[in-house]
């Protein structure tokens, strides 16, 4: 009676646990393939820009954005062929700072209206040496942010549940072919 019994809760556990599997194989796994400045969504990217940098630069560009929601600004010292001495990049409107960032890096803002805003940027190449003359190169750019980190996560941890589920049944094997004797 009692073999009888761990059989059939064998076999739930067992339909349970393929179940669980089904429903964690139709969830879908993305990963950024992009360095980790930050989680952004390459695809919705609105402004990006490739700045040399020999002395000083100023840089007022104008973009737009079509949708409110948050966005990111990404500034980067690519350190190529030097570092940079300072940098620094800012979102604006005509009347508003939406956020800004001084050092390589990443930050968020949030937009109400769809319209034009503008990336506001300032850099000063490092002292000048006999090869490149106090030359840099920075990158920037702004994209819509979609979360934090670049994954969707799963509802059920497949390691954990199966390693949860193949300690139960292991037990209960042994205890099925022992006859239902306890140790």
């Amino acid at each position: 009676m009692k073999t009888s019994i761990l059989k059939r809760l064998t076999l739930v556990l067992l339909l349970s646990f393929s179940s669980i599997l089904t429903l964690q194989a139709s969830v879908t796994f993305t990963q950024e393939e992009t360095p980790d400045y930050g989680q952004h969504d390459d695809s919705a990217g609105i402004y990006e820009q490739l700045f040399f940098v020999t002395d000083k630069l100023l840089v007022n560009d104008a973009f737009t954005i079509d949708e409110a929601g948050t966005y990111q600004g990404t500034l980067t010292d690519m350190a190529f062929p030097n570092p940079l001495l300072k940098l620094g990049m800012a979102i604006t409107s005509a009347t508003r700072n939406y956020g800004s960032i001084f050092g390589t890096g990443d930050f968020l803002f949030d937009v109400e209206d769809p319209g034009t805003y503008y990336v506001n940027i300032f850099a000063s190449s490092s002292e000048s040496d006999e090869d490149f003359g106090g030359m840099g190169l920075l990158g920037a750019s702004v994209s819509q942010f979609s979360g934090i980190g670049g994954n969707q996560v799963s509802a059920v941890p497949v390691p954990g549940a199966l390693f949860l589920f193949s300690s139960a049944l292991l037990s209960f094997s042994s205890f099925v072919r022992r006859g239902g004797k306890s140790a």
